[in-house]
């Protein structure tokens, strides 16, 4: 429950961020999420705003290399991206509408 109303998601599939390697190998990471949110609206607003959401994604794992990312549990992970998405909608001043983000893919090669 998102307060009073029922959970709702807004898939974000197939984002490929490449990672910085110490050894010079290109290595990838694809990552699929599930943002949770509340009502038909903020489902909209999401989906309007996902661009927004991709950008602050990249942005902040494609500062990171594969070591460091592969250590993250996936609560850190999330916790991180949870952070760097309200810095990111803070410095659009718009309000974040959802409550949370869910890792439903991670893959590395």
């Amino acid at each position: 429950m998102r307060g009073s109303k029922p959970v709702q998601f807004v898939e974000i599939k197939n984002m490929v961020i490449t990672l910085k390697n110490i050894d010079d190998e290109e290595r990838y990471m694809l990552l699929e999420l599930g943002i949770a949110t509340g009502d038909d609206a903020d489902v909209k607003k999401v989906t309007a705003l996902t661009p927004a959401i991709r950008g602050a994604t990249v942005n902040l794992l494609s500062g990171m290399n594969y070591q460091e990312i592969r250590s993250f549990t996936i609560a850190d992970l999330r916790q991180s991206l949870m952070s760097e998405y309200q810095r990111n909608f803070n410095e659009l001043k718009v309000p974040m509408p959802f409550d949370d983000v869910v890792i439903s893919k991670m893959v590395f090669q």
